[in-house]
């Protein structure tokens, strides 16, 4: 799953609850509820606010219980001119997952 927010203030998300898009998680918003590593390398955030900086946070789900991958936790990207810059994501979901704390 895949949630953004416009300040890096997250909420958790609660076990067993399979959210939506447009969810709220805290004061982060639900982007994405399935996430592969072709989503989200081709997935565009459109309808951004102007000179805004955006945080991402990736979750995922096994058997019930979310894990958040700690090397792109606190991931972010500042709009331009109404653009935001695009880069890779690495999806790796071998490195640094943690169970929430």
């Amino acid at each position: 799953m895949l949630v953004y927010n416009t300040s890096d203030d997250f909420g958790i998300p609660q076990d067993g609850v399979l959210y939506q898009i447009d969810d709220a998680i805290g004061n982060a918003t639900v982007l994405l509820n399935t996430v592969n590593a072709e989503t989200i390398n081709n997935y565009v955030h459109d309808f951004l606010l102007l000179d805004a900086t955006y945080y991402y946070q990736l979750w995922s789900l096994a058997d019930g219980i979310w894990y958040y991958s700690g090397s792109f936790k606190a991931d972010n990207a500042k709009t331009i001119n109404g653009s935001i810059w695009q880069n890779a994501i690495n999806t790796d979901d071998t490195e640094d997952d943690m169970p929430i704390p």
